[in-house]
Formats: C-alpha cells, structure tokens, sequence
C-alpha cells in the first residue's frame, strides 16, 4: 500500500513539474529581433542587436548607446545579467534584452539581460 502511495506521489510531481515547463516555455514572451528602435514597440519585448558606440554609468546605472539607439541597464539588473555592461567598451557587438520605453520623448530599451554579440 504504502508503495502505492509513493508511485502515486512521484508521478504527481513528474506530471506537474512537465506541466510547468510547458506552461512557461508557451507563455513566455520571445523577443522582437531588431537592429533599430520605433514608436510600434513601445511596451515590446526585443533584442536589439549592435555596437556600442559609447557608455557612461551614472550612480551605478548603465547607460549604452547600441547603434547609437538608447539602453538603459538599472544598477540591480546590471550586477544579475550574464555579461556585465560594466567592462563593455566602444566597438563591442552587443544583444541587449529589455522592453522599450519612452522617456523624455526619446525612445530606449530598459535592458534586463546583456549578451555577446556576434
């Protein structure tokens, strides 16, 4: 009986840890691949692809200018991303990962993930 109760258990867990995964892997939201920012992806995910073509950090915010587009990396982001906007330098092929936003009238990605390039 109480091998009953264990199978039954166990395959319960399988059950709902394979729904899970297939729960987030169909809801989560793919980002828009650009090389280029526009009013149409305000709110959207993306990745924007590109250079850096400057990098100033204020009060240890990050801020990029990628194809001389604007991303912004918030200090907490920053020290969780796998690749740190900290040591990126002119020239260097970026994805930056975030929603787009406008502010102060221009448009900018609020990055929450930063990845090589290539």
């Amino acid at each position: 009986m109480e091998d009953k109760k264990e199978n039954i258990v166990y395959f319960s867990c399988v059950l709902l840890s394979v729904a899970g995964i297939l729960l987030i892997h169909f809801t989560a939201e793919e980002p828009v691949k650009t090389n280029s920012l526009s009013s149409e992806l305000i709110g959207k995910k993306v990745r924007l692809s590109g250079t850096v073509n400057s990098k100033w950090v204020h009060e240890g915010h990050v801020f990029l200018s990628v194809n001389d587009e604007k991303v912004v990396v918030f200090k907490d982001d920053a020290q969780q991303t796998s690749l740190n906007p900290y040591y990126l330098l002119k020239g260097d092929p970026v994805h930056a990962i975030g929603k787009v936003k406008r502010y102060k009238g221009e448009l900018e990605v609020v990055a929450k993930e930063m990845r090589w390039g290539n």
